[in-house]
């Protein structure tokens, strides 16, 4: 995979205002790790998504990640 690729897959995904929103409220009480995690997981999930569509050859229009899940377009 070339990196004008990557560089183009990663310009396609977009954080949700209320998962800055999530995120903000996590800070406060203390719980960034776990809100760390969460997303980590979500997002390893949706470029799961995204490999199975590169495989496949169809265009990914966008990624929206939100504080529980992602929805990734075709």
């Amino acid at each position: 995979m070339n990196t004008f690729l990557m560089i183009n897959i990663l310009n396609k995904f977009k954080i949700h205002y209320t998962t800055w929103l999530f995120i903000l409220l996590a800070l406060i009480a203390g719980y960034v790790k776990y809100v760390l995690i969460i997303l980590i997981i979500v997002i390893g999930h949706e470029m799961g998504h995204v490999l199975a569509f590169k495989l496949f050859k169809l265009d990914i229009i966008k990624v929206i990640i939100y504080p529980f899940g992602g929805i990734t377009y075709v």
